[in-house]
């Protein structure tokens, strides 16, 4: 579980850099990270794009500091 509040602390929390250096706990590839807007709930998940690791993050801030930069949906580079 490090791992996991690791990744949900810098895709809340995190810079450009720190967000696009996070790789996969389980087998260390890198993720798909996106932004998800609803009418009331703004969310995000990071899913692996090599194996079967997912994580979800309901309640993200109206902002997250990285967006301007990279976008609502973008791969990291670990």
């Amino acid at each position: 579980m490090k791992d996991v509040d690791f990744i949900t602390s810098c895709v809340m929390r995190g810079t450009r850099m720190s967000v696009l250096k996070l790789a996969c706990p389980k087998c260390s590839g890198p993720l798909k990270i996106s932004i998800h807007r609803g009418a009331r709930l703004i969310s995000a998940q990071a899913k692996c794009k090599n194996c079967d690791f997912i994580v979800r993050f309901d309640g993200s801030p109206p902002e997250l500091p990285w967006v301007g930069e990279l976008g609502s949906d973008f791969e990291t580079t670990p």
